[in-house]
């Protein structure tokens, strides 16, 4: 008998937790009732506060289980896989298996960590560093970590100095978890003081946001030299998700090779940069990553190709093509 009741109350939790995450996302944290969620779960009001005393106990407790469970999943032994980039697959794959089933609950991990009280946000963030430490022998492969902003949110009309606040967060989270800070810096949604907070910053080697040009250039924006590494929405898997992207492995790859075969053919007066921008949540399916792979076996079929990571063309445009006073 306690064990049928330790089950039917662990099987409770689950239940309410799930229901809450999705309630949370659809509705909003803020919006949502414990009358509401009560009747969600098809529980009394009584019995949702025997176990959660508030909303933000609840909250926290759907955050610190998936956290839990990430950690536990991406607890893979490197000594299991041939090659730290097999690690790092490895790696990308359970995170992407479990991404795929709890969307609620990274929506909430993205948007609504900010209400719990801070230490509550601590315990969570402890977690997360435990988590991302698991990566720590795949990076040392090589790979760049470049920062991507501290909220995935448009900047645009954000007072300077929070904005400032969220760029030192995300570059000293990304120096907590990675031991080394970033060098590149790519908001996305930037606001109009988003550069200059880059260039005032004083470490960022390059700036990836814009969309003006295929080569980099040093841009007469600020008053000091800096160094613009251009991305693109073009070439870029975003275009998965949007209305007039898209649609199969075969289009991506095609437009991909397109672009390549273009920039490659004009490379022979002088060199040509195609950026592409790809994302573990979209290519990461299966039949778009086949497009992926008809690319690149393309590109590998052709000499004098080089497949660099973003601070590898900063560094040679710094070395090759250095900053002229008359630039500014």
């Amino acid at each position: 008998m306690p064990r049928r009741r330790a089950t039917s109350y662990d099987s409770k939790l689950v239940h309410i937790r799930d229901t809450a995450a999705a309630l949370f996302a659809r509705d909003g944290f803020s919006r949502t009732s414990m009358a509401e969620l009560a009747s969600a779960c098809g529980v009394s009001k009584a019995l949702l506060y025997h176990y959660f005393d508030s909303k933000e106990a609840l909250l926290f407790d759907i955050l610190r289980a998936y956290l839990e469970n990430l950690e536990t999943v991406v607890s893979i032994d490197p000594a299991a896989s041939a090659t730290p980039r097999d690690h790092l697959r490895a790696l990308i794959g359970a995170l992407l298996g479990q991404y795929r089933q709890a969307g609620n609950t990274h929506k909430l991990l993205t948007f609504d960590l900010p209400v719990l009280p801070t230490s509550q946000q601590d315990t969570l963030r402890q977690i997360e560093r435990r988590i991302m430490a698991r990566f720590e022998t795949a990076l040392a492969d090589g790979h760049e970590i470049a920062a991507h902003g501290y909220r995935w949110i448009n900047y645009h009309g954000m007072p300077i100095d929070e904005e400032r606040d969220h760029m030192q967060k995300a570059i000293s989270i990304l120096t907590d978890i990675c031991g080394t800070r970033p060098l590149g810096w790519y908001t996305g949604r930037t606001s109009e003081n988003t550069r200059n907070l880059v260039a005032e910053e004083g470490e960022f080697i390059y700036d990836a946001d814009d969309y003006s040009d295929d080569l980099p250039f040093w841009s007469a924006q600020v008053k000091t030299p800096h160094l613009i590494v251009p991305y693109t929405l073009d070439t870029n898997d975003m275009r998965f998700a949007t209305a007039q992207g898209f649609h199969t492995g075969d289009q991506f790859a095609q437009y991909l090779i397109d672009a390549f075969d273009v920039l490659y053919a004009e490379g022979a007066a002088a060199p040509k940069m195609l950026s592409i921008g790809l994302h573990c949540r979209l290519i990461g399916r299966p039949a778009r990553f086949a497009g992926l792979v008809k690319f690149l076996d393309h590109i590998m079929a052709h000499d004098k190709v080089w497949v660099a990571r973003r601070i590898d063309i900063a560094n040679h445009w710094l070395a090759n093509h250095p900053f002229q006073a008359d630039q500014l």
